[in-house]
Formats: structure tokens, sequence, C-alpha cells
């Protein structure tokens, strides 16, 4: 593996309770966006304004096991619960991209799907394929190529985005604006 990823199995002891809230929480097709967005699948809104217990104590674990992992600190978190399924051949065309953010992570939600449908990174030119996983949390530097190995569908996982403080707090109140005038 690489220095540069972080991989976490069994991360959360909540984790059942966390996908029955993914399950029920309205998601978006990125054909609906009230803006063109880079993502394709269905997501949810930016999960902080849910303020639920089991999302926070969630959020602050990913946030300080990234932190200490890439020995960063004063980063913040965007958190979004997302579906991709394996009928999206824009995204299978356009599988491989990178992320405007110094370090981007998934949170596996589906249990009993194909280990092969995890997370492909390319790190310094070095293919790294990581197994889908029920519960396994990975985090990688946002500037490295990654995507979906294998599609399939209903893949559930929570998406996350660290960056300054500064730069997710602007992020998170011009979503917040979108959300409440759509």
């Amino acid at each position: 593996m690489s220095n540069n990823i972080l991989i976490k199995d069994n991360f959360l002891d909540s984790i059942d309770e966390l996908r029955e809230l993914a399950c029920n929480t309205e998601h978006m097709s990125h054909k609906r966006t009230p803006v063109v967005v880079g993502w394709r699948g269905h997501r949810s809104w930016e999960l902080s304004h849910l303020n639920n217990p089991i999302i926070n104590d969630c959020y602050q674990k990913i946030l300080n096991t990234a932190l200490e992992f890439f020995n960063v600190e004063d980063y913040s978190m965007e958190m979004y619960f997302h579906i991709s399924n394996s009928d999206n051949k824009y995204h299978q065309l356009k599988q491989w991209h990178k992320d405007p953010t110094p370090y981007a992570g998934v949170l596996y939600l589906s249990p009993d799907v194909p280990l092969n449908s995890g997370t492909t990174i390319f790190d310094n030119g070095k293919r790294i394929d990581v197994e889908n996983k029920y519960n396994r949390l990975i985090v990688y530097p946002g500037k490295c190529s990654h995507g979906i190995t294998e599609f399939i569908d209903d893949r559930r996982t929570v998406v996350v985005f660290i960056d300054t403080k500064e730069k997710v707090q602007k992020q998170i109140d011009l979503l917040t604006e979108i959300r409440l005038n759509s």
C-alpha cells in the first residue's frame, strides 16, 4: 500500500445506524441539482445542517483520524451521503478525476457488495485498488487521480473533502444558500 493513503477497517461503532440514516436521507441526482456539479450519481446536501449526533460523531472521528494521519492542523471537512450506480455511463467514461481539496475520502456503507467496487487511487504513478469493505474508511490526497474501480448498483458511501477551515466554511455557506433557495 502507500504511505499517502489512510485505510481503517471497522471504523465506526455506529455504522449500521449511519447506514440507516444514509438510506433515509434525501438524495438528489446530479442531473437535478440547482447548479452544475462535477459528481455523478445521487448525493445528499452537506450533512452538517442535519445536526444529528451519529453524523456529528462520524464527522469528528473521520476528521480527527485524517488530521492525525496526515499530520496537519486547522482543517475542516465537508461530508455527504452518496449513491453511485452501474448505469452511469458518463461517469464510467470519465472515471478518473482529482478533487480540488488537499484531502478526500470515502467511508463504505454497502454491506455484502463485490470487493472490486471500491476505489482506485493513482499515487505517484502507482495504481492502488482499495476494496469496498463495509465500514472501511479511506482518505487520500485530493491531487491523486482516483475513481470507482468497478461500478455496481446502489454503492453507498459517505464522501468527505478536507480543506482549510476558511475554504470549507465558504463552500458550506454557498451550498446552504443554494439549498435554501432551491
